[in-house]
């Protein structure tokens, strides 16, 4: 057996002497000094002559402003950052041309103090932001053998104005991008429960799915009795979903073409049958077209069959009388330091 190979990348930070320091504002100064004039240079002979002045036309300009004497300092750095200015205002004009960005601007030397000030407060920012998710990712991925998330749009909860701040703050994408790799680094396993798995709306305890739940609601109680926090109650079935994916090699996943939600009680003439969340596959794979019982990646709190029947789909079927999920992932969880079974299955107690 091959172990793959993961690449990993570093990054340094580069601390210059006094005489670097010079050299490279010495440089800047420069470029944004041949930036300037090549764009005056290109307004001017576009608003007079109606003229496109291009990258190759500038580059001529430069040659002939370093054999000036108001201009020779220019030689005295390297000429590559030079001609990079002049490749960076090329596709500053291309995309204004296209309607992708506004005409470009002069560079002032004053405005630039003030945006590396700005760009230094944002730097130390995002810097202490990344430090905190590797540091909770490392503890994740170290203690434990597998990590069950939620998959979330967060562009789409973004629009949200109310939210999009913090949900900006947090940091999602990147903590679940860095989870996802240390993962792969220390063997360890990521589960991510699909979306429309109704975990805030599912009852841990009966299995019962309310019928709505607004974000303003953070606790409520299921008809059974039980009162919720909406956010631990999700984290419960969210690990339950986890657990049947460990157990069964699948991945929480919807299908097209399945039966709707609410509909397995009727094709499935029990009328105690309901459906809890979205059928399993395996990154767009079906499960294995065989009896498998699992925990179940809907209600938290029981057992269920996940029957699929040659050209069938895989329809959670939740019966709440079973052994409890808790118990029955107590017992997952001894076979093996990995959660995972190594063969065999978890059958639901009636």
């Amino acid at each position: 057996m091959t172990t793959p190979r993961v690449k990993r990348a570093f990054k340094y930070r580069f601390y210059p002497t006094d005489a670097q320091a010079a050299e490279l504002s010495r440089t800047f100064g420069c470029v944004r000094k041949v930036y300037n004039l090549a764009l005056e240079a290109r307004t001017d002979a576009w608003k007079s002559r109606r003229e496109r002045v291009g990258y190759n036309a500038t580059s001529a300009m430069l040659t002939a402003w370093k054999k000036t004497e108001e201009l020779a300092f220019l030689n005295e750095v390297s000429s590559v950052p030079l001609q990079q200015v002049l490749r960076h205002l090329q596709t500053a004009f291309t995309n204004f041309f296209a309607g992708r960005a506004r005409y470009p601007r002069f560079k002032a030397k004053k405005k630039s103090r003030c945006r590396r000030k700005v760009a230094r407060i944002h730097a130390r920012i995002a810097d202490r932001r990344r430090d905190g998710l590797h540091k909770l990712t490392n503890r994740l991925v170290r203690d434990n053998q597998v990590v069950v998330i939620e998959d979330l749009t967060v562009e789409n909860m973004l629009k949200n104005h109310a939210l999009a701040r913090a949900i900006s703050d947090a940091a999602w994408s990147e903590f679940r991008s860095m989870l996802e790799y240390k993962a792969r680094w220390y063997g360890r396993e990521v589960i991510v429960v699909d979306r429309w798995f109704p975990s805030s709306k599912l009852c841990s305890a009966c299995g019962t799915v309310a019928e709505a739940m607004p974000l303003n609601v953070r606790m409520w109680t299921c008809g059974c009795g039980t009162t919720h926090d909406r956010d631990v109650n999700a984290a419960k079935n969210i690990l339950a979903a986890g657990l049947a994916v460990s157990a069964c090699g699948a991945a929480v996943r919807p299908r097209v073409g399945l039966l709707p939600v609410g509909a397995v009680g009727t094709e499935a003439g029990n009328p105690t049958a309901r459906a809890v969340g979205n059928p399993l596959t395996h990154e767009g794979e079906e499960v294995n077209r065989a009896f498998c019982r699992a925990v179940s990646p809907g209600p938290v709190g029981t057992t269920a069959e996940v029957a699929q029947q040659p050209g069938d789909g895989v329809v959670p079927r939740p019966r709440v009388e079973g052994r409890r999920v808790g118990e029955a992932a107590k017992r997952f969880g001894e076979r093996g330091r990995d959660g995972r079974q190594q063969g065999g299955e978890i059958r639901a107690q009636r």
